[in-house]
């Protein structure tokens, strides 16, 4: 294909985008429009604020005695691995496009796999939960994350089985947030 101006297929990408929106696309290592200008921005933005929270947090941790560190550190690598991700994407990595034309930013995924259960662990400590409930929880969290990123791939009917699947592995999540992790 071609864009008519002597460009590839990827240029004309690139050439819509920046006709219908008024403003410039940024190319990623997998062809075509990765991000507006604006959405660069902010990707780069997030992963500055999530690298500072990152570092604060952990040197922040340094001010009290080992054993009360943990909320700190838990924190800080809720924060570095959001990061990393961020910097993934705005770096058009972490990323790939569907034949349809979708993109599909996997770095989240990856995030989301390691920060939310952090973010559960941290919040469950906090409450005095069990350790056994807080692993049951983490365990539920992975499989919604899991199945939305299989659900994600999928092109037909069975993404909405695998969303069906996330849901129900949510409900156990959200039963003991608002139960057992609010007790101490």
């Amino acid at each position: 294909r071609s864009s008519g101006l002597g460009g590839t297929a990827t240029e004309t990408v690139t050439e819509t985008v920046t006709t219908e929106h008024g403003m410039g696309a940024i190319e990623g290592s997998m062809g075509g429009k990765l991000h507006t200008r604006i959405g660069q921005t902010v990707l780069w933005t997030v992963f500055g604020i999530m690298a500072f929270s990152a570092f604060y947090f952990v040197t922040a941790a340094g001010a009290y005695e080992s054993h009360k560190r943990v909320f700190h550190y838990i924190t800080g690598a809720i924060c570095g691995i959001a990061a990393l991700s961020y910097l993934c994407m705005a770096l058009g990595i972490g990323m790939f496009r569907f034949a349809d034309g979708r993109e599909f930013y996997y770095a989240r995924y990856w995030d989301w796999m390691f920060t939310t259960p952090l973010l559960l662990v941290d919040l469950g400590l906090l409450a005095g939960t069990a350790g056994s409930e807080i692993f049951f929880v983490v365990a539920a969290d992975a499989l919604m994350i899991a199945s939305g990123l299989v659900g994600s791939y999928q092109p037909g009917s069975a993404k909405w089985y695998l969303f069906a699947f996330g849901v129900l592995a949510l409900l156990p999540v959200i039963y003991s947030l608002v139960t057992s992790f609010r007790t101490k």
